[in-house]
């Protein structure tokens, strides 16, 4: 289930597009080249669509290479993918502190560190739990019992 914006929630991509998503999203978008794609978009949907109907097993698309990318689009990618992977190596070799000469990668493996032995303590503790639930009562009572230094006193009806 998608949330709504605004009411919070968990966010997730949708597993599935319906004939009227896919219209939708091809008449929202000006720029020739993604209404470009977006005729694509709601071609391939229709072939697709139009074969599960029919019962098909294997779905197979007409005309593949004009959803394929080519050579140049292929090398754009790749020239963004280095400068973002470069843009990152930045962030992360960024010093954070000068004193101690530790960057910002440096503190996320603290922190990733810290969140493991949270991960760890977290299980131990529902470990406990369940181990708590199928024990008998009265074996949480004895085992807590050897740890209590004086009995407790029932009270008196004077109190």
């Amino acid at each position: 289930m998608i949330s709504k914006p605004g009411r919070g929630g968990t966010r997730a991509l949708p597993w599935v597009v319906t004939r009227k998503g896919a219209i939708r999203l091809a008449t929202i978008m000006k720029v020739p080249t993604a209404m470009d794609a977006a005729d694509v978009f709601v071609d391939v949907f229709g072939e697709v669509l139009g074969q599960v109907f029919q019962g098909e097993k294997m779905i197979q698309v007409s005309n593949p290479s004009r959803i394929a990318p080519d050579e140049e689009q292929l090398n754009q990618a790749r020239i963004v993918r280095s400068k973002i992977a470069s843009a990152i190596g930045n962030l992360l070799n960024t010093v954070v502190d000068k004193d101690q000469n530790t960057t910002v990668k440096d503190e996320l493996d603290r922190e990733r560190k810290v969140l493991e032995n949270l991960e760890k303590r977290i299980d131990i503790v529902e470990r406990l739990v369940k181990m708590h639930k199928r024990l008998e009562p009265n074996a949480v009572v004895n085992m807590f019992g050897q740890y209590i230094k004086y009995p407790l006193e029932a009270p008196t009806l004077e109190e």
